[in-house]
This record gives C-alpha cells, sequence and structure tokens, in this order.
C-alpha cells in the first residue's frame, strides 16, 4: 500500500509579541526597536495516492507567547497563546481522509490508520551561558518548546461523513487547550527584563509543523 504522508499541512509561525498583554518594563530614554513577523498562510494542502488523500485545514494563524498576567510576579511570565483569524472563534484543525476508487473495502467504510504529531521547522533553542541560568552547563542548548515526535505519533479517530455510505473521514482537534496538549513551553520562563525578553525572541524563530501519516511516520 503507497504511504501517504502529509508534511507541513498547517504552517504558522510562532512569536513573541503583545496581543494579549504587552511586555512592559522599566525603560531609559531609548526608544524600544520594533519589527513586524509576517505569517506564513497556506491553503488546505493535499496529497494524492492510489488509496485516497489527506487534507488539513485550520482557523490558526499563529502561536503567540505573551505574559501570563499584568500584574505581580506573573507579569513577565511567558505562556503561549494560540490565534485565530477570529479571536471569537475557538482554534481549530480538522483532518480529511477522503478514499479514492482504487481503495480496499475497509479504507471507504472505517477509513485508514493514521497518526499524527507536532514538530518545528528549526531546533528554537538558546544557551544558557547567553541570558539564562537554570542550572545546564554552559553554552548547552535548551529547547524552548515541547512537541511530538516519530515515537509519539497520536492516533486519529475517524468520524464518517455517512455512516452507511462514507465518502470522506474527519477528525477534528478543537479548542486552545486540546492543541496546546501537544505543543508546550519547556518551563517556565520569566522575562523579567528586557535584555531576556530580546534573547527569548530572537530564539523563537521557527515554525509549528504538523505531520499526518498512514503508516511509519519518518
Amino acid at each position: 500500500m503507497k504511504k501517504l504522508t502529509l508534511l507541513i499541512a498547517l504552517i504558522v509561525a510562532v512569536t513573541i509579541g503583545g496581543v494579549y498583554a504587552t511586555w512592559t518594563y522599566t525603560g531609559t530614554s531609548d526608544i524600544v526597536d520594533v519589527d513586524k513577523e509576517v505569517v506564513v498562510n497556506m491553503e488546505a494542502a493535499t496529497l494524492s495516492g492510489t488509496p485516497g488523500e489527506y487534507t488539513v485545514s485550520t482557523n490558526i494563524t499563529a502561536f503567540d507567547i505573551t505574559q501570563a498576567g499584568t500584574a505581580g510576579a506573573e507579569f513577565h511570565l511567558a505562556t503561549l497563546r494560540v490565534l485565530t483569524d477570529s479571536q471569537n472563534t475557538a482554534p481549530k484543525i480538522t483532518i480529511t481522509f477522503t478514499p479514492s476508487t482504487g481503495a480496499d473495502a475497509t479504507m471507504k467504510t472505517k477509513g485508514v490508520e493514521t497518526q499524527f504529531y507536532f514538530t518545528t521547522s528549526a531546533p528554537m533553542t538558546y544557551d544558557s551561558d547567553n541570558i539564562f541560568t537554570f542550572g545546564a552547563t554552559a553554552a548547552t542548548p535548551h529547547k524552548i518548546l515541547t512537541v511530538g515526535s516519530t515515537a509519539t505519533g497520536h492516533d486519529l479517530v475517524w468520524v464518517p461523513d455517512d455512516v452507511d455510505n462514507p465518502t470522506k473521514f474527519t477528525c477534528e482537534i478543537s479548542g486552545e487547550a486540546a492543541i496546546l496538549e501537544h505543543i508546550k513551553l519547556t518551563k517556565d520562563f520569566i522575562l523579567d527584563t528586557k535584555a531576556k525578553h530580546d534573547v527569548f525572541k530572537a530564539a523563537a524563530n521557527a515554525n509549528i509543523k504538523l505531520v499526518v501519516s498512514d503508516g511509519t511516520i519518518t
């Protein structure tokens, strides 16, 4: 059976900004430099094969690293949020499998066994001897995000569009909490100085990718 592997069906940038709470520090006469990151948006991607095809769609526009609170000890605690095309809409990822006419009977009635996981387009690491000191050996890279891997792929549970005569199968990952089960900050990052903020922002320079596969994920 031909493997159907969909790589980077979802590409959204990880940004560190102030969508929910502006990163504010006691300043001097210096004027803070600004930059604007353009998020890469793609239409739902497909990969065709003899058994059928996968498609993925989402309303997610970015993963934003912002502050957990507005006062007190958590004022500069980094937290990960999921941004959508409308802040009144819950984030959702929809994965679809459409069997082809050449698919076997099991695929046409039950779908195909499929796994997914998230990864990043770059390591997104920082060195402990730069700004952060978490007890690690100097110059040891630390990951900012914890994401899935080929060893921890998650099985999809398909829902047919018609129980008696299905033509396609879908699986939804819906809600910020459900999505952030798969993408997390590796630890509590207290960015209590602008210098720490700048180093962290420079390190958070990758995109989130979604991998969907019907076989061994490679």
